[in-house]
């Protein structure tokens, strides 16, 4: 008993801890490892294998809380239903088949299966499919439940690289794509994995690192992973999938937090209150500064002692304060979001005591708005530190952009037909074609009518009538002599919509200025009046190194306005060529239309005639102007776009065209007519290269450039060279 006793104080006495080890700690926190556990197999025949597959989902543990299955060589095809190859009811399928561009119908495939677990099927987006000769790919983007700070989110390729392939076009094409993700998500953790048989992808990345020590077929390793961090994983051999001769590969991630890598940062940093920024000008208003000057005569000793003296004034006044640093904590995190926080927490607990969740909702949106606000801080505290460490750059005068859009006041209205028949010779048109012309346009009689009386008539010799359909082409003809007369700048004209754009040039806006005296001088010699109160001009200046002293254009007497933007034949152009209020503009007016969409709806008329409306009054809004600003709009906008035409599916219970599909379309369309028409004054843009089947691109230097019409129209011409 005395034994049993003392056993049993040693027992409590023994100090108890966790077994160590990458396995144990993998099956302690299953679905919150900084990285997915990753099981990795080349099936040959998913379909085949799928007893196999689900006895191990059922009965291996690790298996069952693997965060991501990467299958290749699956040869699957779309008869098969993606319930059909589920290993469990928790994995979510994503996959991409063999396709005849791969110049085979059979074979091949990846797939990917995400466990709910791990992350929510809703929060996988897919990013990329490629299936060509040399690589069949599969990307696609997880935000799963819990993700260490350092990451944002986790992009998955799986990459089966056929044995005849030529691995360098196939190692050059899947460069491209992760160059790709990377530029857009540069703080996502990046793993490629799948069958690369002789390929390798370090040389075409050296920043990757490959992880997959163990033979995978025989004694060579054909199955690689790779990621852009170091000892990532550890790879563990598994045995095949039924008689396939590739060994399956299970991936523990070996990754450790940046937080728990490094320790926290103290450091001294000083603080400024108003009571000892009163006390510094106080010390400074006592010195005697006269000291300093009779006590040198040098003017760098002078100067060494005054700064040395200020800076011993600023270090007794100042309070000092020792501050943590968390090394995954995030630059722009300061106070201000901290104290956010705590105030949502409290918030929170106490809306769980009285059941009034309005104030937790207002502290919410508390801390969003204090999140962007620091990091709005910390871009502009950047963008000085880069612009004082560049102030060398500050002595390039740069180039910018005036445009000034012109009004005319009644101008089909002031046409005088003898000036419009002598340019109409010139033009080389027959005398009596000029001739039908005047007599069309003079001796017009017009009355007006209103309710039920009616005015005299009164005849009318100037002029275009209003509402027909010669007066914009008479009116085109009318003002073809309007062109610039220098080469720095451009008259653009659309009917009566008229635009000066001028290139500035060091800060020399002289032709500019020019071309608007000879702009209101050509008016005045044909009888068009320039409405000043409604002309604008509009700047872009993306030069942020100096202040720029515009000069303000004057006509008639009268400056013209200034304006951050304008609507220009229906899109709304602003001074930094941003797309955000054009879209927010066309977002609100189709989203007001789908009021009378869903009243249609109500009334149960039939879905033809539910999707005709769509397209007449909602699709022309969206997609007006397209190929001018599409391109070159952000993610967010374009969610926001994407947003009504889902309404619109939900409303109608049809599948609608995406945007960006719509897009694609005109955007070939239009430049297949650009190349096909001769005399279009971009038809130059378009050159064949030697070999006569590709179109030369575009050299740009700017994103906002690559992304605009004339690139992207190039890029699809080549894409669908085959159809063109």
């Amino acid at each position: 008993e005395i034994r049993r006793e003392n056993k049993g104080r040693d027992a409590k006495r023994r100090p108890r801890g966790k077994r160590a080890g990458i396995r144990n700690r993998l099956r302690a926190r299953a679905h919150r490892t900084p990285l997915p556990s990753i099981l990795l197999a080349n099936v040959q025949s998913l379909e085949n294998k799928l007893d196999d597959l689900r006895a191990r989902a059922k009965f291996q543990r690790d298996i069952r809380d693997c965060n991501l299955l990467c299958f290749t060589e699956t040869w699957l095809n779309p008869a098969v239903p993606d319930h059909a190859i589920q290993p469990a009811e928790f994995f979510s399928v994503h996959r991409m088949d063999r396709t005849r561009d791969s110049g085979k119908s059979r074979g091949g495939g990846v797939c990917l299966m995400v466990n709910n677990s791990w992350c929510n099927s809703a929060s996988v987006v897919p990013l990329a499919r490629s299936c060509t000769p040399n690589l069949e790919l599969l990307t696609i983007m997880c935000r799963p439940f819990y993700l260490p700070r350092e990451f944002t989110s986790v992009i998955i390729s799986a990459v089966y690289i056929p044995p005849q392939a030529d691995t360098d076009t196939a190692l050059c094409e899947l460069h491209e794509a992760l160059t790709q993700h990377q530029a857009q998500h540069r703080d996502a953790a990046l793993i490629v994995a799948g069958d690369f048989n002789s390929a390798n992808l370090k040389r075409a990345a050296p920043n990757f690192y490959q992880h997959i020590t163990c033979p995978t077929r025989g004694d060579r390793t054909l199955d690689h992973c790779y990621t852009t961090v170091k000892d990532a994983y550890k790879a563990q051999s598994r045995p095949p999938f039924g008689k396939s001769d590739h060994a399956a590969i299970f991936l523990m991630p070996k990754y450790k937090q940046r937080l728990k890598r490094e320790v926290p940062v103290q450091r001294e940093v000083t603080r400024w209150t108003d009571q000892s920024v009163a006390a510094l000008q106080d010390a400074l208003d006592d010195a005697d500064w006269d000291m300093f000057r009779n006590s040198s005569n040098d003017i760098n000793v002078f100067t060494e002692a005054v700064v040395g003296f200020i800076g011993k004034l600023a270090d007794d006044t100042a309070l000092k304060t020792t501050i943590r640093t968390f090394p995954n904590q995030k630059p722009w995190v300061d106070k201000t979001i901290r104290d956010a926080l705590r105030s949502r927490t409290a918030a929170y607990n106490a809306g769980l005591a009285s059941g009034d969740m309005v104030p937790y909702k207002a502290a919410s949106y508390n801390v969003r708005k204090a999140v962007k606000e620091a990091k709005q801080r910390y871009g502009r505290k950047l963008e000085s530190q880069l612009q004082q460490n560049n102030t060398h750059l500050d002595t390039r005068g740069g180039n910018y952009v005036k445009m000034l859009f012109i009004d005319y006041s009644s101008a089909f209205n002031t046409i005088i037909p003898s000036t419009l028949t002598t340019k109409l010779e010139h033009l080389g048109l027959s005398s009596s074609l000029c001739q039908w012309i005047c007599n069309f346009l003079t001796g017009r009689p017009q009355a007006v009518r209103i309710g039920g009386h009616l005015s005299a008539s009164l005849t009318l010799s100037t002029g275009a009538p209003q509402g027909c359909v010669l007066s914009p082409l008479l009116y085109s003809l009318y003002t073809y002599d309007c062109v610039a007369t220098t080469s720095s700048t451009t008259i653009i004209k659309f009917a009566d919509d008229t635009v000066v754009v001028g290139l500035i040039s060091d800060n020399n806006e002289t032709a500019y200025l020019k071309e608007i005296r000879n702009l209101e001088n050509w008016c005045q010699r044909n009888n068009l009046l320039l409405n000043v109160s409604k002309t604008k001009e509009l700047i872009v200046d993306f030069s942020t190194k100096q202040e720029r002293n515009y000069q303000t254009p004057i006509i008639n007497e009268s400056p013209v306005e200034r304006v951050n933007s304008f609507k220009y034949l229906g899109v709304h152009i602003t001074q930094d060529l941003s797309w955000s209020w054009h879209i927010n503009t066309v977002v609100k007016k189709a989203r007001q239309r789908l009021y009378h969409l869903r009243r249609l709806r109500d009334f149960r008329l039939p879905s033809k005639v539910l999707r005709n409306f769509y397209s007449c009054t909602i699709e022309s809004i969206l997609t007006g102007n397209i190929l001018t600003w599409f391109g070159n709009s952000t993610m967010q906008d374009r969610r926001a776009l994407q947003r009504v035409v889902r309404s619109a599916e939900r409303t109608i219970h049809t599948e609608l065209p995406d945007l960006h599909s719509i897009y694609s379309r005109r955007c070939w369309t239009k430049a297949r007519k650009i190349v096909k028409d001769l005399s279009h004054p971009n038809n130059g843009l378009f050159s064949l290269m030697r070999s006569g089947k590709r179109f030369r691109s575009l050299k740009a230097n700017t994103e906002r450039l690559r992304r605009s019409f004339f690139p992207q129209a190039i890029r699809s011409l080549n894409q669908y060279i085959t159809q063109y």
